[in-house]
């Protein structure tokens, strides 16, 4: 998905990212705004994509 919260206020952000977290998939997700609570409550794995690499960064 990419920027699936972009146009969102942050209160509907968390709301549609609880239920995608939620799901029983894998989710690739392309954002700008991240909220660290929800990454660390779903146990979100970070990645940082540069033309040269990809990186975990959590």
């Amino acid at each position: 998905m990419d920027e699936v919260t972009s146009k969102l206020d942050s209160e509907n952000a968390v709301k549609i990212r609880n239920i995608l977290y939620s799901l029983p998939v894998t989710i690739l997700e392309v954002a700008h705004n991240i909220d660290y609570q929800q990454v660390e409550q779903f146990k979100v794995k970070q990645f940082e994509l540069t033309k040269d690499s990809l990186k975990i960064i959590s």
